[in-house]
C-alpha cells in the first residue's frame, strides 16, 4: 500500500510524460493529481465497460490494457477498433468527454497492471478542468485516428478555440463549457 503523497507523485510523473497532459501546467497537475487513486487491476479486470464509469479518466502506470472503441456512423466517423496500451503516461479513459450515444468505450486489463483514476467530477470546474477535458479530448480523437475509426487531420485540434470542434469532432464529444457569468 502507498501513502497518499507516493500516490501524487506517482500522478504527476505520468502526467508530465503524457503527450497530452504534458501540457498542462504544475499547478494543473497537483489539481489532478488530488483527484486520483492509483488502482491496481488483475488480468482480465475490466475498468470500463460500455463507457461506465462516466466520470473516470484513466492514465496507465504500469502493465498493459486493451481498449475497444465503437464509433456509430456520423457524417466523418465510423467503425470500430481495438488498441493495446502499453505506454506509461497514456489516457485511455474518456468518459468524461465522450458521448455516450456516439462511442461504447471498454478497457480491461491484459496482465496485473496499474492506472491512475482521474475522478473528475470530484475536481471543481474551473479553468484547469476546462484545459483537462481539452488534453482528454484530444487524445481520444488521436486514438479514434489510430484505429482508422476517424480519418480527420490531428492537426485541426491546434487551431481549435474553445469551445469549437473540428469537423466532426463534435460528434463524439461532449464539449464542456463554464456558465456564463
Amino acid at each position: 500500500m502507498i501513502s497518499k503523497r507516493e500516490e501524487r507523485a506517482l500522478a504527476i510523473d505520468l502526467f508530465e510524460r503524457s503527450e497530452f497532459l504534458s501540457t498542462l501546467d504544475r499547478r494543473a497537475w497537483n489539481v489532478l493529481a488530488r483527484n486520483s487513486l492509483v488502482q491496481t487491476c488483475e488480468a482480465g479486470q475490466a475498468l470500463i465497460v460500455n463507457n461506465q464509469p462516466a466520470e473516470i479518466a484513466y492514465v496507465l502506470a504500469e502493465g498493459r490494457v486493451v481498449v475497444y472503441v465503437n464509433r456509430r456512423p456520423g457524417r466523418h466517423c465510423g467503425g470500430e477498433g481495438v488498441a493495446l496500451v502499453t505506454d506509461k503516461g497514456r489516457i485511455f479513459g474518456w468518459g468524461p468527454v465522450a458521448r455516450p450515444d456516439r462511442l461504447t468505450i471498454s478497457a480491461w486489463s491484459v496482465d496485473e497492471s496499474k492506472v491512475i483514476a482521474i475522478s473528475v467530477g470530484q475536481a471543481p470546474f474551473s479553468g484547469t478542468t476546462l484545459r483537462f477535458y481539452r488534453c482528454l479530448a484530444a487524445s481520444l480523437f488521436a486514438m479514434l485516428q489510430e484505429l482508422g475509426v476517424c480519418p480527420l487531420a490531428t492537426e485541426a485540434l491546434e487551431h481549435m478555440t474553445e469551445p469549437s470542434m473540428p469537423c466532426g469532432l463534435e460528434e463524439c464529444v461532449d464539449w464542456y463549457r463554464p456558465a456564463k457569468v
